[in-house]
């Protein structure tokens, strides 16, 4: 072992003090050129990362905005199809603010040079959209419906696919790792079980009779909702637990979250699952949901 390190401490005897110092000054500079460099790709590498996070995001946010429209077209072509002709106005207003959220996602596509590569999938669902906006109203309420659930199933696996590509789902910091699974998957996910339930009530009130068969679905989409819910709030509960810092900014919109739908599903059981003439308007129980 020691055998190594002869011929350097012959040349360290060979050499005079100032030599010996510079020498060593040489060796611990290159050192510290090195742990720099290091450190500087490493910082580079985290840069990066949080960059794309943070432009994951920036696409995910109209896509959240617009899914929600969608979700919203869909239940009122339902109430259409069922005999409020008053929703039509708004159908056509909706189709309008459709238009214009699809062109913020293409102009976040088009300043990150499609980042993502989501361009070609996004554009399919555009396409499959327009098609449907075009005979939505000819279909039968049953034929809207699921028409409607394809086309937010593919806005739902595109947003998970951003995550996947920007980030967001491996981020390796907990309280960021349990708030983006939220944003990512469960809160998109539970918005759709809301508007399903949404579109499902309303149509049936305005039918003013509710079957054994339309409750049955109510109540499969009220326990995927109730699990999604359950979902968010373990969560937050790790996130909170790992970054106490967040509780001020978090608690008043999880509580407020909670209590809303709560309030919804009580509306939900009181209105539709029990045996008894029903009070509420369609369009009432719409906008509740």
């Amino acid at each position: 072992m020691h055998s190594i390190f002869i011929p350097g401490i012959a040349l360290m005897n060979r050499l005079k003090y100032p030599k010996k110092f510079a020498l060593v000054a040489l060796l611990l500079s290159l050192f510290i050129i090195a742990l720099l460099f290091s450190l500087v790709q490493e910082l580079n590498r985290d840069i990066e990362f949080s960059t794309k996070e943070r432009i994951g995001l920036q696409y995910i946010t109209p896509l959240k905005d617009l899914l929600q429209s969608i979700e919203r077209h869909r239940g009122l072509t339902i109430l259409y199809l069922s005999g409020n002709t008053v929703a039509l106005e708004e159908i056509r207003t909706l189709r309008d603010i459709i238009a214009e959220e699809i062109a913020i996602v293409n102009e976040i596509n088009e300043q990150y040079n499609n980042i993502f590569n989501v361009s070609g999938d996004f554009a399919d669902i555009v396409q499959k959209w327009n098609s449907l906006q075009n005979i939505s109203l000819d279909l039968s309420p049953e034929e809207n419906f699921q028409e409607h659930i394809n086309i937010v199933k593919e806005f739902l696996y595109l947003i998970l696919d951003i995550a996947d590509r920007s980030n967001l789902t491996v981020d390796t910091e907990i309280d960021k790792f349990y708030l983006s699974r939220s944003i990512r998957r469960n809160i998109p996910f539970l918005t759709d079980r809301i508007s399903r339930i949404r579109t499902l009530g309303a149509g049936a009130l305005a039918d003013k009779t509710i079957t054994d068969e339309e409750r049955k679905m109510i109540r499969i989409e009220m326990a995927f909702m109730v699990q999604e819910l359950e979902n968010i709030n373990h969560n937050n509960q790790k996130a909170l637990e790992t970054n106490p810092a967040l509780t001020p900014r978090l608690r008043r919109f999880i509580q407020d979250m909670n209590e809303s739908i709560e309030r919804f599903l009580n509306i939900v059981e009181e209105e539709m699952m029990q045996e008894r003439a029903i009070t509420l308007e369609p369009y009432e129980f719409f906008e509740i949901g």
